[in-house]
């Protein structure tokens, strides 16, 4: 999923991207989205997080799942345990159709570690870390909590990447847990230090730009994503 709007943004730089979740679902503004065109940008792309759980918007959905079909515009839906019936309405009207299992924690329950986040990073796997984005919303966690663990992990890779070509009594003057060290020199082996300097002066432009009201918080942590 994250390939395909990686892809969409790269086809329509200057495109538009909404959201709308269950609290927010619209059914005049999703008919707009249907129809709508910009002067200025090819197309929308339209993501829905999880609307299906208000019963009145998924079946308003439904009802609109084939003029949604033939729209000029992308539209993204986002769920979790829809039944065969509803899934197989999905898959008749859908361009494509991707099915994620969410993992289970230590103790077989299903539930979300925050540091997920930091070693999908670490890993450089964008597909795995914009899942893992998806979850953590969806558990409650906001926007602002992952970026800063992001920024935690990318400035405790960089750290160690600096410190291990400087050698060992640099590594030592570091002042980060053993665990947490382990893990970023192991990590830092993904990236060049350049790669990390470059993604670590982004989430500060990320944050400043956002404060000043120049971009949307949470869109600009997507694209920041999906540019990784």
């Amino acid at each position: 999923m994250s390939d395909t709007i990686a892809s969409f943004q790269k086809k329509n730089p200057h495109s538009n991207i909404f959201r709308m979740g269950t609290d927010d679902f619209s059914s005049s503004a999703f008919l707009e989205h249907i129809g709508g065109q910009s002067l200025f940008a090819d197309k929308f792309l339209i993501i829905l997080d999880g609307v299906c759980k208000n019963e009145e918007a998924k079946e308003f959905i439904f009802d609109n799942l084939k003029t949604t079909a033939s729209s000029h515009n992308v539209f993204i839906f986002i769920e979790e345990d829809l039944k065969k019936p509803e899934t197989t309405k999905f898959e008749k009207y859908a361009e494509k159709v991707f099915k994620f299992d969410i993992p289970e924690d230590k103790k077989g329950e299903k539930g979300f570690n925050i540091f997920s986040i930091c070693d999908a990073l670490g890993e450089k796997d964008k597909k795995k870390l914009w899942v893992v984005m998806n979850k953590a919303e969806r558990a409650g966690i906001s926007a602002e909590e992952i970026f800063w663990k992001l920024s935690w992990q990318i400035k405790n890779m960089l750290l160690a990447k600096v410190a291990i070509e400087k050698g060992d009594r640099a590594v030592e003057k570091l002042k980060i847990s053993p665990f947490v060290l382990s893990k970023a020199k192991r990590y830092a082996n993904n990236f060049t230090e350049s790669e990390l300097r470059g993604l670590f002066g982004k989430t500060v432009t990320l944050y400043h730009e956002s404060r000043r009201g120049f971009s949307d918080f949470d869109t600009a942590l997507e694209a920041f994503i999906l540019g990784l």
